[in-house]
């Protein structure tokens, strides 16, 4: 027989932070955690929380609160401690935020208004203004030059859904991806990649698209769930969330969808993950 030789890859090791949400379905609560992307050291953050995200330095995490007292938008410091002022006031609705790359920003969702439909809104964490509405849509993802956002959408009509781009103003949206179950969108560092996930293949998998060549190639092909992408701040690693083997999971893989393993289990279940999001800081 015939056996060829396989030429061993280098593989450089994953550096920085994750921060992710467990949900403990005993106590009906997330808790955040932080792990290294070694998998070593996984530290408790802050409980009655979810959906964590990196400021661009890494000190701290902006999050859901589900506290009676904290409800909304709250930061903390990532190495756990006292909670700071709400950022966008005691509305439970506010979720999915993301820091802006100059740390001056926070984009978020919310179904807060009458009619109760998702809309994204800006956030400036210094002063006591309200927050600016930009447009109908979800999960929005700055741009590594803070100029424009990648979300979750539908035009005007609301038909033809899936990612759309727009500038931090809310002008100017671009169609993006064409599959309405397309969500959670993460812009690469370089700029030039978004990665999603989608169940345009019947499952929940992974994808990234070029935004030079918008067509999305698929990186994930397991029948778990695979979700929420987050790049490495190198642009080398892509950790996501999975049930693979029917155990909760922090993942991690390469951009092209290779060496894809197991890092940490997050333990426990998940009461709503699609409503979840990953962060990875430096």
């Amino acid at each position: 027989a015939v056996t060829a030789t396989v030429t061993p890859t280098v593989s450089i090791p994953a550096v920085g932070k994750i921060a992710f949400a467990a949900y403990n379905a005993g106590e009906g609560v997330y808790t955040i955690y932080m792990v290294q992307a070694d998998g070593k050291g996984l530290n408790h953050v802050v409980g009655e929380a979810s959906q964590p995200a990196f400021s661009p330095d890494g000190q701290k995490i902006i999050f859901h609160s589900w506290r009676q007292d904290r409800l909304g938008l709250q930061v903390v410091n990532a190495e756990g401690g006292e909670m700071a002022d709400a950022i966008t006031g005691t509305h439970i609705e506010d979720s999915a935020p993301s820091w802006s790359r100059d740390g001056a920003k926070i984009a978020f969702a919310s179904n807060k208004a009458g009619d109760r439909k998702w809309r994204i809104y800006v956030s400036w964490l210094v002063g006591t203004g309200e927050p600016v509405e930009l447009r109908l849509g979800e999960s929005p993802d700055w741009s590594p030059e803070g100029d424009r956002i990648v979300y979750r959408g539908c035009d005007e009509r609301g038909d033809n859904c899936g990612l759309y781009i727009m500038d931090e103003n809310g002008a100017n949206p671009i169609r993006l991806t064409t599959d309405p179950s397309d969500s959670a969108p993460a812009w690469s560092p370089d700029g030039g990649r978004v990665a999603f996930m989608s169940a345009r293949d019947g499952n929940w998998e992974i994808y990234v698209v070029d935004l030079a060549n918008p067509k999305p190639r698929r990186l994930t092909t397991n029948p778990a769930n695979d979700g929420l992408p987050a790049w490495s701040p190198d642009g080398q690693r892509i950790a996501f969330l999975s049930d693979r083997g029917g155990l909760w999971a922090i993942h991690l893989m390469n951009p092209d969808g290779s060496d894809q393993h197991q890092l940490v289990p997050t333990g426990g279940t998940y009461k709503d993950w699609l409503s979840e999001q990953i962060s990875w800081t430096r």
